[in-house]
C-alpha cells in the first residue's frame, strides 16, 4: 500500500466525542463555563465498563432530523451545528491538552496515525501533498473559512500544526509535495487557466512520484528475494518449490478428522501397485487437505521407511514424493507449466542435471503452436 494524503490548512468538522470517561467527564464538568449544554448532550451509561458518559442522539433534543421536511431538517442541521459548537467550546476550555488529544481528535488525524505514523515502512513511501494558497486572506485558520468559536478555532489550529510536525518529522522529503496556487472563491474552477495549470502540476507530480515509490518496492523486495543457483537447482525452480512447499505446509493444517482416508492412501503407497489413486470429492470437501497431509506423512522419514519396509525387497527404498498443487504460483498455472516443473524436479532427483526437449503442441481450434517445455528422459 502507498498512502496518498492530501491535507492542507484544515482537519475538517471538529465531532463531539461519544463517549467520555466518568472521571474525566466530572472534571471537565466541574471546571466548565457551560456546564449545562454537557448535561443537555451527555448520559451517564451505567452499563460500560469502564463507567462513561455517553452522547445522546441528536433526535432526543432536536426532533427535526426525523422529519421529512427539507426545510425542517436544514432548521434543524442548523440548531445541531450551533449546539456542537457550545459543547465543543466548553469541552476545550474544560480539558487538560492530553485530553484533548484523547477525546477531541479528528477522523483524519485518526487515519493519519493509524495509517501513516504508526507504520515506519508506510511512512517512508507516504505521499503528502500540501497546498499552499496564495492571496488568501489572513491564515485562514484550521477550518478552510468555516466560523467556529475561538477556542474551538484555536484548538483546530494546535492540533493541525502538531500533525503537521509529526509529518515532517516521519515522512521523507521528497515526498512532502507542496503546490502553490491562488486562493479561489468558493471552488476551483477549471475554466480558470491556472487553476487548470495547478490540477496537471498536481497530477503530474503525483504520476511521477507512485511510479518512482513503486520502482523502489519492487527493487526492495527483488533484492530481498534473490536467489542464487545452488547444487544445480536453478532459481525458477527453487522458488516454485518454495511456494509449492508453503502451500502444502498451509493446505495441511486442518483440524478435521481424516485418519480413514489416510490410512487408504497410506496403504495404496505401501503396496506394490502401479495403478494412478485418485482422490475424489464435491466441492470444498477436503481434497486438497488431504492430498497435502498424505504427502507431508509419505515424505517424513518415518513413512518412506514403512513404505520400504512393506515393499517385496525394499525396492521403494530410495523412492521421493514429488508433489504440485494447481494455481499455486505463475510456474502452476497450465498444465504445460505443471509437467515441466515435474520434468525439472524429477530429472534433478535421478541425476542432478536438467534435460531440455522439444515439445510441440498444437490448438487446432486457434491454429497455433505452442513454445517449448521441459520433458524428462
Amino acid at each position: 500500500m502507498i498512502p496518498v494524503l492530501f491535507l492542507n490548512n484544515s482537519l475538517g468538522t471538529p465531532l463531539l466525542p461519544k463517549t467520555v470517561e466518568m472521571q474525566d467527564f466530572e472534571t471537565a464538568l466541574a471546571s466548565a463555563e457551560d456546564k449545562s449544554v454537557l448535561t443537555k448532550w451527555y448520559s451517564f451509561d451505567t452499563h460500560s465498563q469502564p463507567p462513561c458518559y455517553t452522547l445522546r442522539p441528536v433526535a432526543s433534543h432536536i426532533p427535526g432530523f426525523k422529519e421529512e421536511s427539507p426545510a425542517e431538517r436544514e432548521r434543524a442541521l442548523s440548531e445541531w451545528r450551533a449546539e456542537t459548537e457550545r459543547a465543543l467550546a466548553s469541552l476545550v476550555g474544560a480539558l487538560s491538552t492530553d485530553l484533548r488529544d484523547t477525546y477531541l481528535t479528528t477522523a483524519v488525524e485518526q487515519e493519519v496515525h493509524n495509517t501513516v505514523l504508526l507504520s515506519r515502512e508506510l511512512a517512508r513511501r507516504t505521499l503528502w501533498l500540501s497546498r499552499v494558497h496564495v492571496g488568501q486572506a489572513g491564515s485562514g485558520g484550521a477550518g478552510a473559512g468555516a466560523a467556529y468559536p475561538p477556542a474551538v478555532d484555536a484548538e483546530q489550529r494546535r492540533r493541525l500544526e502538531t500533525l503537521h510536525r509529526d509529518l515532517n518529522t516521519h515522512l521523507c522529503d521528497k515526498y512532502i509535495l507542496k503546490l502553490s496556487v491562488r486562493w479561489p472563491e468558493g471552488a476551483f474552477k477549471m475554466e480558470l487557466p491556472e487553476h487548470a495549470q495547478y490540477i496537471a502540476e498536481v497530477q503530474a507530480e503525483i504520476t511521477n512520484h507512485l511510479r518512482g515509490i513503486i520502482d523502489a518496492i519492487i527493487e526492495e523486495d527483488q533484492s530481498k528475494t534473490v536467489l542464487k543457483s545452488a547444487h544445480g537447482i536453478s532459481k525458477r525452480l527453487f522458488q516454485e518449490l518454495q511456494h509449492q512447499s508453503a502451500f502444502c505446509q498451509q493446505a495441511a493444517q486442518c483440524s478435521v478428522n481424516r485418519e480413514s482416508v489416510l490410512k487408504q492412501i497410506e496403504g495404496y503407497v505401501t503396496s506394490d501397485s502401479n495403478r494412478p489413486l485418485i482422490v475424489v470429492g464435491p466441492r470444498g470437501s477436503g481434497k486438497t487437505t488431504v492430498v497435502a497431509r498424505a504427502a507431508q506423512r509419505v515424505a517424513s522419514p518415518d513413512g518412506a521407511a514403512a513404505a520400504a519396509a512393506a515393499t517385496p525387497g525394499g525396492s521403494n527404498a530410495a523412492a521421493v514424493v514429488i508433489s504440485r498443487f494447481v494455481a499455486v504460483s505463475a510456474d502452476s498455472a497450465t498444465s504445460e507449466q505443471l509437467l515441466a516443473g515435474l520434468a525439472q524436479h524429477a530429472q534433478l532427483l535421478l541425476d542432478g542435471g536438467c534435460c531440455w526437449a522439444p515439445h510441440v503442441s498444437t490448438d487446432t481450434t486457434h491454429q497455433r503452436t505452442h513454445s517449448t517445455i521441459t520433458s524428462f528422459n
